[in-house]
């Protein structure tokens, strides 16, 4: 059904004019990064948000003065787009148990996903649109984001580049903190895929980060605030019921897409690279040592779990780290590793088409 069937109406957002942009780059970099921020504000009185001026701020949301420099600066090798949109409020994406009885789910379920289908129709625009204008239309693209931005970034990869003509451009997603089923891409989605290693290319990437001796998820609902967040009923909304109904609640129910920054497969350990802290250039690193901070990480169904970092990255954005989730920080904890593994993709991705 599309999104105009199902009542969401076009919020005129002009994608043709510099000022609907964060940042619209038409450079000659190795390739062009589609980049779509997290939420940025609670929403108390709205659904849905206008988009901001000037800088993605995060208005306390992970304490991010801002998310062009500390999230999309870990893909400084490619041309950034990064389109304002009208954002779901984090409030507005709260809901009833959505594991009620077939016949009491309907009306949960519209209030639940509307919000969520308004910032995706801009999203979808402003992709479309930068297919259309930049200036190479065979230059290789990433796509990127976080939480929200990663949510609605599963469906423009699952819908307007699986099994089209951009595909053959496509060179990885970086969907942080999305909460991505593992199962979203298996199916029907053309060459699209889990990540299977650094150099792999038209593949997604997702994890969402978490304290091993501090988190546990029968005693935490995923973002720890009680405002009953279901990740995995978004998803199975947003993309028209794709699987299966999720059953139980979300953290012991279906597994997640979990890609360890590392060694960028599902397997823990690794070299840690270090952490992005506003306004500083160099890594915030652990004492002892990339190395064996990295023998700590380990990979599971619902999150890639590390060691305490709370001693060495207490200047990292509002370290999040009450009860072990780095929800917040997913991209800046991991920066630099993304930051080195970008252009090798990109490079296996031009080796590729030789």
């Amino acid at each position: 059904m599309s999104l105009i069937d199902r009542g969401i109406k076009d919020t005129n957002i002009n994608y043709a004019r510099e000022d609907a942009w964060f940042r619209r780059e038409s450079g000659d970099k190795a390739a062009d990064l589609f980049y779509v921020h997290p939420t940025t504000a609670l929403g108390v009185c709205s659904s849905n948000l206008a988009p901001k001026r000037g800088k993605i701020l995060n208005d306390g949301m992970s304490g991010d003065p801002d998310l062009v420099e500390n999230h999309c600066g870990a893909f400084e090798g490619c041309n950034v787009w990064a389109p304002k949109y009208t954002q779901a409020g984090m409030l507005a994406q709260a809901c009833k148990n959505p594991n009620l009885p077939a016949n009491q789910t309907a009306k949960v379920e519209n209030k639940f996903i509307r919000p969520t289908l308004v910032a995706y129709s801009d999203v979808k625009r402003a992709f479309e649109a930068f297919l259309d204008q930049r200036p190479d239309k065979k230059r290789p693209f990433v796509v990127a984001g976080h939480s929200q931005g990663s949510i609605l970034l599963s469906k423009v990869l699952r819908e307007l580049v699986a099994n089209s003509e951009c595909e053959q451009y496509f060179v990885a997603g970086y969907l942080t903190g999305g909460y991505v089923p593992a199962d979203l891409f298996e199916t029907g989605c053309g060459a699209l895929h889990n990540c299977r290693g650094p150099e792999d290319v038209a593949c997604v990437i997702a994890y969402d980060t978490r304290i091993a001796d501090l988190f546990d998820p029968p005693k935490i609902h995923n973002l720890a605030c009680g405002y009953g967040l279901w990740p995995h009923h978004i998803h199975w909304l947003l993309h028209d019921k794709y699987s299966e109904r999720p059953v139980g609640g979300d953290d012991v129910s279906k597994d997640r897409l979990q890609i360890n920054p590392m060694t960028w497969t599902c397997k823990g350990g690794g070299v840690y690279l270090g952490a992005k802290v506003p306004g500083r250039s160099t890594p915030a690193m652990p004492s002892e040592g990339g190395t064996e901070f990295g023998n700590g990480v380990h990979v599971a169904s619902k999150a890639v779990y590390v060691p305490d970092p709370r001693a060495w990255c207490k200047n990292a954005p509002a370290m999040p780290a009450k009860e072990g989730n780095l929800h917040p920080v997913d991209l800046q904890f991991w920066f630099f590793n993304i930051k080195e593994n970008v252009p090798k993709r990109i490079a296996a991705w031009q080796r590729n088409r030789i």
